[in-house]
């Protein structure tokens, strides 16, 4: 193990677990980790003394406090008493948190992100005396700027109007510079709009850059104007009792998302400087989630028509076609440079793929939510790759995968590709109509046909593509068959440029000895 950590922490002179160590803890660190994957990293940080100095500002970037049930290691002979006493007494609790060694260590002030979890029943008490009795009168917690919530925070209801006015007056004394405070993973027994959390919300709206519009919004009338915010959340699923949304100027957004849309949207909650137009001037990304609706989709929107998205950089658009289905033009002439596009096979029609022309990123998922595929339906696959477009890096997923007859993505380097089936050929085709391409992932549950037009292993001549590409990765499900083992120990040869092979463990020897038999010089990984 230590000899693995120092080759680990040597390699590239120290750069590769500068890059590495980050990629992992942001992975562990999400939206809603607690105090378990909090420890996960501290663990990580042990392995060695380099690897706690390369972590180390991780344990103070986040502190948590989170309410645990104590868990009972007496002895078996007690455990029946014990269960009696429990019936009796109800679950023990107690409140855990990292935030006396973040005060320890004096770095109380570069923590950014304040996070409260409660996932389990209690009794009442309110959420300032929680955190005074944590310590956290002891910090300086001017560089917070997100308070997050989680779980369910009935039981920490204020006793009475004054409790409520004392909590808020508490969080913003000792959180005073919070910009965020998202309660989306939080909930409550009670109308959320008359809780705790939506009078909190109330007091820091003056001063938040993020706002969700969620179920703990106030109901009532916001005393100011968000007049800081530059990213909107609208949760829509998450505020049935509060339908009176506020509106915000649209040329202060940077980012906007909005889930559980249909056709009758409120677009007009976003202002724009003239009635002939709403312009979103500074918005750089935008995510649209739209939601199932029993009627036929609109073509398109007056209102969706006024709007411009001059500095548009990331879309994300989610089954559009529910509800509008002349959606994507809109879009063509913002300067994107990542595209994400999921949507339903029954209900995708063609659409104008310009939109990819100048996209660096392409993410596109169609999803087989019906037995029988539509006339056709093929078709959008073969539109996109015959479409002339800057695409660096993309990944298709969706069923059944049909190919145009040049592939004009002639900058893509990255490119993953799922379907149920793919055909050999159509394999051979990508990698030598790709120039540039580096690395190409396929998953899929079966290939089809054979390598066409390449060498048999028998032959001392091969047949080598024009290509540049370093890696290969393919996945398929249960047993390969001989063919399949072949097909690609043929492919593989044929790609002179071939560093890495990623199968499925199980044929990793395999083709390990037959890179060894055949003196190729790729190395074989199993799939990960």
């Amino acid at each position: 193990m230590l000899a693995d950590a120092l080759s680990i922490n040597d390699l590239a002179n120290g750069h590769v677990l500068k890059r590495v160590l980050p990629m992992i803890c942001d992975k562990i660190l999400d939206s809603s980790f607690c105090i378990e994957e909090y420890r996960e990293m501290v663990g990580l940080a042990a392995v060695s003394h380099r690897w706690h100095e390369l972590l180390q500002p991780y344990f103070y970037r986040t502190v948590i406090a989170q309410r645990i049930e104590v868990k009972n290691k007496s002895k078996p002979w007690a455990k029946s008493l014990l269960k009696r006493k429990k019936r009796k007494a109800g679950p023990r609790f107690r409140w855990q948190s990292n935030v006396e060694n973040v005060i320890a260590a004096g770095k109380s002030h570069r923590t950014r992100e304040i996070r409260i979890v409660q996932r389990t029943s209690g009794t009442m008490v309110t959420l300032e005396d929680v955190l005074r009795g944590l310590g956290f009168d002891a910090g300086d917690w001017s560089g917070v700027t997100t308070i997050r919530f989680i779980g369910a925070f009935t039981q920490y209801e204020p006793f009475s109007d004054k409790d409520t006015q004392s909590a808020c007056g508490y969080f913003l004394k000792t959180f005073p510079n919070v910009t965020e405070l998202d309660c989306t993973q939080a909930h409550c027994a009670k109308d959320p709009a008359d809780s705790f959390l939506a009078s909190l919300t109330r007091w820091y709206i003056p001063q938040l850059h993020t706002i969700y519009i969620d179920s703990f919004l106030p109901s009532s009338p916001l005393d100011h104007y968000p007049e800081h915010v530059t990213r909107v959340l609208i949760k829509r699923s998450l505020y049935p009792y509060n339908m009176n949304v506020h509106q915000f100027l649209a040329s202060a957004l940077k980012y906007l998302y909005i889930d559980h849309i249909q056709d009758h949207f409120n677009w007009e909650r976003f202002l724009g400087a003239d009635e002939e137009s709403t312009e979103f001037t500074n918005l750089e990304e935008l995510v649209l989630k739209f939601s199932y609706w029993d009627q036929p989709p609109i073509i398109s929107s007056p209102l969706i028509r006024k709007m411009r998205f001059p500095s548009l950089k990331r879309l994300t658009i989610s089954r559009s076609f529910y509800a509008i289905s002349e959606l994507y033009p809109h879009f063509i002439a913002s300067p994107l440079q990542s595209l994400c596009i999921r949507e339903e096979m029954d209900k995708l029609r063609p659409f104008d793929t310009a939109i990819i022309r100048s996209v660096t990123e392409l993410d596109v998922t169609v999803v087989k939510n019906t037995a029988r595929v539509p006339d056709g339906w093929g078709t959008v696959f073969a539109d996109l790759l015959g479409t002339v477009s800057t695409v660096k890096k993309a990944r298709l997923t969706g069923t059944p995968f049909i190919f145009p007859e040049h592939i004009h993505w002639l900058y893509l380097e990255q490119l993953t590709i799922i379907p149920e089936t793919i055909a050999w050929s159509s394999v051979v085709k990508v990698i030598s109509e790709l120039p540039l391409l580096l690395y190409l992932e396929v998953r899929c549950i079966d290939m089809e046909d054979s390598v066409p037009d390449l060498f048999s292993l028998t032959q001392s001549r091969l047949v080598r593509l024009d290509t540049r590409l370093q890696m290969v990765s393919l996945g398929m499900n249960g047993v390969w068959s001989t063919a399949d083992r072949h097909n690609l120990k043929v492919l593989a040869m044929c790609v002179p440029s071939l560093i890495k092979l990623c199968v499925s463990a199980r044929y990793v020897n395999e083709f390990e000895t037959f890179a060894s038999q055949f003196g190729q010089s790729f190395s074989v990984a199993p799939i990960t």
